[in-house]
Order: structure tokens, then sequence, then C-alpha cells
């Protein structure tokens, strides 16, 4: 269901489409992300919002929307997607202070979550995946001199990431895994 997450609207048709066709959701994957490699001074007002938009608000949304569907299943998960930027802030250099940011609202989002589901006796499960730098687009996209063509390192592959969610999946009912860190063996910092 094509769908633009930095438009509240659209994010919400789109669980609305899911309720019609498959009556809710089991599992939330938040997934998106957009980077701007940019300093504070160099940003624009338009590529600092998109990165909240997506990186925050609309994880805030689908995670909200997500509750909705599962707040009285035994059995239901949401796991958000962040980075190891969320755990540090990269060297400056690297001009990546605005997204590292976005990633660290998440990991509070996503651990502020945990707590209210909990004291609401909620079964969601709810996991942070923080991986190093992962071969993708956006990180193409993020750099538009190609730097990151040629990795300096062999970084994480998209299976790598996948496969961590589908390990948090596989965890027994009880057993509530928080936060999970990986990336390459290569990956320096």
């Amino acid at each position: 269901i094509p769908t633009d997450l930095q438009v509240p609207e659209q994010i919400a048709r789109l669980f609305a489409e899911i309720r019609k066709e498959w009556s809710g959701i089991d599992v939330l994957v938040n997934s998106a992300g957009v980077v701007w490699r940019e300093s504070l001074h160099e940003t624009n007002l338009d590529r600092l919002c998109s990165m909240i938009d997506t990186n925050q608000r609309a994880v805030a949304i689908a995670m909200s929307e997500a509750v909705k569907d599962m707040e009285d299943k035994e059995d239901a998960a949401i796991i958000n997607i962040g980075s190891i930027a969320g755990h540090r802030v990269p060297p400056s250099g690297r001009r990546a202070t605005l997204y590292s940011s976005t990633k660290y609202a998440l990991r509070a989002m996503t651990e502020g979550v945990r707590a209210e589901l909990h004291a609401r006796g909620s079964k969601i499960k709810i996991s942070l995946i923080s991986p190093g730098l992962t071969h993708s687009d956006l990180h193409n996209k993020a750099e538009p001199s190609g730097q990151y063509a040629g990795y300096p390192f062999r970084p994480l592959d998209a299976k790598d990431v996948a496969e961590a969610a589908l390990f948090l999946l596989s965890m027994p009912r009880h057993v509530q895994v928080s936060d999970i860190t990986l990336r390459s063996i290569e990956q320096p910092d």
C-alpha cells in the first residue's frame, strides 16, 4: 500500500486499509529512515523536517495505530529500526549530528512506549535494533559525493538486520529483548 510516511493522514489510511483487508496487524517493523549528512548550519528546514517527520513522527503514529490492533493480543510485537548513531554521536566530521539526534529520540520513544505498555499490563513486546553502517540506498542518497559507494570496510547487509528482527520474534513469549546493537566486525566505531 503506497504510503508517504511524512504525511500523517496517509499513515492513518494505511492502517485503516490493513484493518479492512486483514483485521489489523500482529507485528510492526518501523524501518523507514531519512538522513541528510549536513551540519546544523548547512541544513535547510525542509531537510531537517523530513528527518524528523520520518524518523520520529511517522514511527510514533505507526506505533499508536499498531497498538490499537495489538492491545488485546497475547502475541504481538513492535520492532523499531534505529541506528548505532542513536547510541553515540558520530564525530562532527561525518556531519550526522541531526540524524543522530532523531535516532536518540527513537531510542527514548521505544523505551518510553515499552514502559507505558507495561504499566497497562499489555503483552506487546517492543524492541529496538540499532545497526551500524548497513549497505543500502539510504547512505547512497545521503552522500551524493559517492563517498559510501566504496565502503572502507564491509558494512552489514539488510539481511543481517532482518535476521536480528527474526531473532526477536523467535524469542519465547516471556522473554523481552529490549535493544540489539549490531555492526560489522570490521566497523571501527
